[in-house]
């Protein structure tokens, strides 16, 4: 995707500067065309990057002023060599300025924004069809066609949700006709906002294998809700909100009251390629933008390429179409849009002002004396609204208090005496809460609070809390297994997945149905890893990974014919492949070493300990069986007979999900789930210590529409080299850092793993 889409904000994220996109395709489709499209990216790049103290307008302007002189020179009759065929070539820029984003384009490429509910597309998305005909739309030159360039602009406000999605003309098209196919409008794609960018990925994704596309790119912009008052970090995002609010009543306010607003603002070329001028319309002008110079060569009115993949004739004779009603007076319930050219006709009827009654007085004036009254009336009933109000409780004793238990507390060696103070200590603080109490006082003590409980309750709070994406669709669920080895992350759930966290992807490594040698791939369900190789299984054959990157087959022989063997916890030890089977209450070893390719289950377990096998819910290797049980009750076997039992700590509340063991420390990890909160036990068998892996206390994803990681939980996975948890739950994969204290690092040796890749 770089070769056609650059990416420059870093500066924006990090230093709160300008950012930058810029995205490049040429018209043809040959060498030379693909070579000045990436040199035009970099100019246009280069040029808004030493132009960051001009406006924005502005900046685009003079940046597609430099990129057009060049290409056009590229190509007329001698200027390169011998060559005189025009390359042209289609830009999109996007400059994020703090809140404000403006939007340079000119073809081919697509430009769709989402905002507020609303979908705009440049162009309109419906005219890549054959049979779209709209006259009344005008679409500028690409790049190189004549000395002087006038690309689209638009200029908006960025707000919570807001998204922008770019891509080539090859995927454009095929978006157009799956709208098309499936009935829906461009406004339809409004349902993006506010949503995880990996959605519309997901299209584009869908788009590019189902329509063979070789050589499209795409790329989704898009801003999350902010998380309330945590968002607000300088003053300038005070005065952003600040101009929300009043951004929002003035658009109610317009709603009720047709008089006109301010012309739109034209862009039209200058009179010299390098410095495009930018002039406003007043009202009463015809709208167009016709700045041309009396030395300019005439234009051609029609122009097409015999093997452009961008083909469309129209008429050459106007830069700029008279502006219609929508572009006048603007849109309905739009997000700010200040300057806009050519965007999408199907956002609102154009004439939706028609339908209003007049005012019986001069609109500007009566509306501007109505607002004024009803401030008035507002700031009256704001005044008297204290002499109703019951007077504000003092809660500095109601503080005072608290800090006494917490001081007290901290004196204090006895643990029940401790967790007593601690939950007055609580419940003092949320009553000064409810009177009123201020968040600068509130905030230290909870902390304070918390702190001890957690010092209290074995309590290590993650850190680096990520969630890195969605899951593939046949992935959510609640029997998607993880595992983690050198070669990363892997997911099984009828295909076998790997998560490979540089390209920041999850990809097919063995597909149900997928032949291996004569054998057919089929439902998998269970994976395990251990010192031999690594293992996948259907319950009819296990699959091994051989050196070179392909997969071998062995049959699992089954039981008095009952065929595949039920989906349950799989482990593997010594080149042996385990099964827990809670219906037969037994766990059966497959040698995978056979020679005859047929592995014959064996009976592990030994009968009189095998009852409770019955409520098994996971199990664990690591030359002991260890097996979870729905209680929370940790089972211990060593050579089928039954070694130990032990409670799990920490799990009054909530139900236990998965078990798995350190190959570093040999603790066990065990994964608890209540709604939708979670927690990881740590326990250390030998001694019987244990700690809690929890959330962040002030984490909450309520205000960005994801689920919370804990949420559905489907399995989790270690890495305790590096001290990365993964957590998989219901729709996505999350990572999250943790540190153990000394003691619990302390003994067990690693055990060494296979180079584990999926190719």
């Amino acid at each position: 995707m770089s070769d056609w889409i650059e990416v420059a904000l870093d500066d924006f994220v990090g230093q709160r500067s300008r950012g930058i996109i810029v995205a490049t395709e040429p018209v043809e489709s040959d060498g030379r065309s693909f070579e000045l499209a990436r040199m035009i990216k970099s100019v246009i790049v280069s040029e808004l990057t030493a132009m960051h103290d001009l406006p924005p307008d502005e900046a685009i302007g003079r940046a597609f002023a430099a990129a057009n002189g060049m290409l056009y020179d590229e190509g007329h009759l001698g200027s390169s060599g011998g060559f005189d065929r025009k390359v042209l070539v289609g830009a999109t820029v996007i400059l994020i300025d703090g809140h404000r984003c403006t939007i340079g384009h000119v073809p081919p490429g697509q430009v769709v924004l989402i905002e507020d509910g609303l979908a705009y597309a440049v162009p309109d998305l419906r005219s890549w069809m054959p049979d779209f005909a709209n006259e009344a739309s005008t679409v500028p030159e690409p790049l190189g066609y004549t000395s002087w360039t006038a690309p689209i602009l638009a200029q908006t406000e960025l707000g919570d949700g807001d998204a922008a999605m770019i891509c080539t003309l090859t995927l454009a098209q095929a978006w157009a006709e799956e709208l098309a196919e499936t009935g829906l409008r461009v406004a339809d794609l409004a349902g993006y906002h506010g949503r995880s960018p990996d959605h519309a990925l997901d299209v584009f994704r869908g788009l590019l294998i189902s329509q063979g596309i070789e050589d499209g790119s795409a790329l989704v912009l898009a801003f999350p809700p902010r998380p309330g008052s945590f968002g607000v970090v300088t003053m300038g995002d005070v005065g952003w909100k600040l101009r929300e609010r009043r951004r929002r009543a003035q658009a109610q306010v317009r709603r009720l009251m047709p008089s006109r607003v301010r012309s739109l603002i034209s862009v039209g070329p200058g009179s010299a390629p390098e410095a495009p001028t930018f002039e406003e319309f007043d009202d009463g002008t015809d709208g167009s933008s016709g700045h041309v110079s009396p030395d300019q060569p005439e234009r051609r009115s029609r122009w097409t390429g015999a093997s452009s993949r961008f083909r469309r004739e129209r008429d050459m004779t106007e830069t700029w179409n008279v502006p219609n009603q929508t572009r006048e007076y603007g849109m309905a319930r739009t997000h700010g849009v200040q300057l806009h050219r050519g965007v999408s006709a199907d956002r609102a009827d154009s004439r939706w002002r028609n339908g209003l009654p007049r005012l019986p007085f001069g609109g500007a004036v009566f509306g501007s004396v109505l607002v004024l009254l009803v401030a008035l009336i507002g700031v009256g009933i704001w005044a008297l609204l204290p002499r109703f109000e019951e007077p504000p409780t003092d809660v500095t004793a109601t503080l005072n208090q608290v800090d006494e238990y917490i001081v007290t507390a901290e004196d204090t060696s006895d643990p029940g005496g401790i967790r007593q103070l601690l939950d007055l200590a609580q419940e003092t603080l949320d009553g000064a809460e409810a009177d009123g109490a201020l968040e600068d006082s509130v905030a230290p003590r909870q902390a304070a609070i918390t702190s001890a409980q957690d010092e209290l309750d074995n309590v290590i709070r993650l850190d680096g809390l990520t969630r890195v994406g969605s899951l593939p669709e046949e992935l959510q669920g609640s029997e998607t297994r993880a595992l983690y080895t050198q070669g990363g992350l892997f997911l099984v759930n009828g295909s076998l997945f790997q998560l490979r966290a540089q390209e920041l992807e999850i990809v097919r490594v063995l597909s149900e149905d997928e032949a291996v040698g004569d054998v057919e791939v089929g439902n998998l369900f269970g994976m395990a890893l251990d010192t031999s190789g690594f293992y996948v299984t259907d319950g009819m054959h296990v699959f091994t990974l051989q050196p070179e990157a392909s997969w071998n087959a062995i049959g699992l022989a089954d039981i008095n014919d009952l065929g595949a063997w039920e989906p349950g916890p799989v482990g593997a030890f010594g080149g042996s492949l385990y099964i827990l089977e809670q219906d037969f209450r037994n766990i059966y070893r497959f040698d995978t070493e056979t020679g005859d390719g047929v592995a014959e289950p064996n009976d592990w377990v030994l009968a009189p300990v095998r009852p409770d096998l019955v409520n098994a819910v996971d199990m664990a290797i690591d030359g002991s069986i260890h097996v979870l049980l729905e209680s929370g009750e940790i089972l211990t076997y060593l050579q089928g007979d039954l070694e130990t039992r032990q409670d799990t700590p920490f799990i009054e509340s909530g139900e236990p999900q998965s078990i798995l063991v350190g190959s570093g420390t040999q603790l066990l990890y065990v994964a608890m789930q209540d709604g939708e909160d979670g927690w990881i036990v740590v326990l250390d068998p030998g001694s019987g210590n244990a700690w809690q892996l929890r959330l962040p206390a002030d984490f909450s994803t309520e205000e960005t529409g994801v689920s919370a990681p804990f949420a559905g939980l489907q399995d989790v996975a270690i890495d305790e080299s590096s001290g990365t948890l993964f957590l998989v739950n219901e729709d996505a994969v999350w990572t999250a850092q943790y540190s153990l204290p000394a003691e619990a690092q302390a003994g067990g040796t690693p055990t060494p793993e296979p180079d584990v890749d999926g190719g």
